[in-house]
């Protein structure tokens, strides 16, 4: 049997206590590879081949991505629910939404009045177990090839509204030219 200099990968004699070649010290339990050994090969050989330190380092970016994602989880289940809802191109058609987050946009209709402004009115309801207070309507005005022509926000009502309880809001849209054929809407807490 052979030893193995692990600096140099010098062969040596099983009896040297140093390399021949570069004259490091030889442990007693390196020895020769078999011959009929195969190279580990795909994933496993990869990450034997790899360094301690190296290994230290994929493990660590592994772990912040795992961070990371959790994270970003956490992040969306806190974060604000967002509720949209869509008018059709007549201003005095009212539209309705089915709740689908814990501040819905109720219904809202759309007028023009006489110094170009798009008054949406409407109503928006806290589906939350909690009251809430501040809720922000946020709309978007669109002209008949969805470009954004007016973008505007304002609050229910209600400064508070009680859980499960709902509140009228009114938005202004500037549309001077007569632009807005949709608009959408978003309310959030």
């Amino acid at each position: 049997m052979t030893k193995i200099c692990p600096n140099c990968n010098q062969a040596n004699v099983d009896s040297a206590g140093f390399c021949q070649n570069c004259g490091t010290k030889l442990k007693e339990s390196v020895t020769a590879p078999s011959e009929n050994k195969k190279p580990k090969g795909g994933a496993s050989g990869w990450w034997s081949k790899q360094s301690s330190g190296g290994k230290a380092a994929i493990l660590l970016v592994g772990v912040c991505v795992i961070g990371l994602i959790v994270i970003v989880g956490l992040a969306g289940m806190i974060s604000s629910d967002k509720t949209t809802s869509t008018s059709s191109s007549s201003p005095s058609v009212s539209t309705s939404s089915q709740p689908t987050g814990n501040i819905t946009v109720l219904s809202s209709s759309a007028r023009r009045d006489s110094i170009g402004n798009y008054i949406v009115s409407g109503e928006v309801q806290n589906n939350y177990n909690t009251d809430k207070k501040y809720v922000e309507i946020s709309g978007t005005g669109y002209d008949s090839t969805g470009k954004v022509v007016a973008t505007h926000t304002t609050y229910a009502s209600l400064d508070s509204i009680p859980a499960g309880g709902t509140s009228p809001f009114t938005l202004y849209l500037d549309d001077e030219n007569d632009q807005i054929t949709t608009y959408k809407l978003q309310a959030q807490t």
